[in-house]
Parts: C-alpha cells; sequence; structure tokens
C-alpha cells in the first residue's frame, strides 16, 4: 500500500472517530437535578439539560375541571406557582387523573402544563399565591 493512500485512510478514520465521538457525547441523556430536600416525595421533575421545574399534583377535581399542581424552582424547591388550573383546547377535560398525569405533562412555561402530543394545555384559573381569580 502506498504512503498517500495510507494517509488518506488514517485521516478518514480520525474524522470518522471525531463525528462519532461528537454524535454520541452531545445524545447523552440529562439526569434530573438532584431533588431539594424541602421537596416531598410526589413532586416530579420535568424539564431537560438546561432546566425546568419540579412539579406536585395536590388534588383534581374532575366536576370543575379543576388540577391543583404546586410549581417548584429547579435548583433550590422555592415555591414558584400554587394554583388551579384548567384543560383547555380539548374535548376531553378529564385526561389527567392521578395515575397518567406524570406521563402526559410536559413541563411548566409562561403559567401554563404543558400536555403531550396534544393542543392540550391547563391554564391557570386560581393562584393560592396572590389570591387572585384569574378565571
Amino acid at each position: 500500500m502506498n504512503n498517500d493512500l495510507k494517509k488518506i485512510i488514517i485521516i478518514f478514520l480520525l474524522i470518522s472517530g471525531c463525528f462519532l465521538f461528537y454524535k454520541w457525547f452531545f445524545n447523552q441523556p440529562c439526569l434530573p437535578p438532584e431533588k431539594p430536600e424541602r421537596l416531598t416525595s410526589k413532586a416530579v421533575w420535568f424539564g431537560s439539560c438546561d432546566g425546568g421545574n419540579w412539579i406536585e399534583l395536590i388534588n383534581i377535581n374532575l366536576k370543575e375541571n379543576k388540577y391543583r399542581f404546586k410549581i417548584y424552582r429547579d435548583y433550590d424547591g422555592v415555591l414558584m406557582m400554587d394554583a388551579n388550573f384548567k384543560v383547555v383546547n380539548c374535548e376531553d377535560t378529564d385526561i389527567l387523573n392521578e395515575n397518567n398525569w406524570k406521563d402526559l405533562i410536559v413541563g411548566y412555561l409562561n403559567e401554563n402544563i404543558g400536555i403531550k402530543e396534544s393542543d392540550c394545555y391547563l391554564k391557570i384559573v386560581k393562584s393560592y399565591l396572590d389570591e387572585v381569580d384569574k378565571e
């Protein structure tokens, strides 16, 4: 084998190795942050590598389409929101229950809680932090 062909093979292998390392390194899953001690065992992490929130379901009132959640800051567990939410943009307002909510919501953003693979979301109707009714 001549030297030029060896150099081409080595360069190709180096570039391929760098590409594979890059793909592997940036596709690693993000582990949730360590749960702050002040949170209960019911608070669940919703987020990604760049942040998120701990969310706790407090209760469900299906008759009134109200779901009470507490939302906590990611790094220290300080309470950010304690509110009743209602399902909007949905035909079925009873899609969440105490067994499936962890699998169906995607997180908290702009005072809404998103619901996976759906146009539905949860909107604040009453905050218990400031006692202002937003309905």
